[in-house]
């Protein structure tokens, strides 16, 4: 599982979902459902977009979280 710490980074460098919409050019409902983890992928001009604007790299933003009781196909 992919876990997004958009909002979290955000917190961090106090700035809103609304102010990386802003500066980004990218569409807040975009931005929150992305943040939400609503979205089924990440778009990597979206993604360099909000890596250039916050400074930060990919990993800051998404982090993944082996999911528990389920095996990957190389173990079964």
């Amino acid at each position: 599982m992919i876990k997004n710490k958009l909002i979290v980074l955000l917190a961090e460098k106090e700035l809103s979902l609304s102010e990386l919409a802003r500066l980004t050019d990218i569409r807040y409902a975009t931005l929150w459902s992305f943040a939400k983890n609503k979205t089924q992928k990440a778009d990597y001009e979206m993604m360099n977009r909000i890596c250039k604007t916050l400074e930060c790299s990919p990993g800051d933003i998404l982090k993944y979280l082996p999911e528990i009781g389920k095996r990957s196909r190389k173990q079964k």
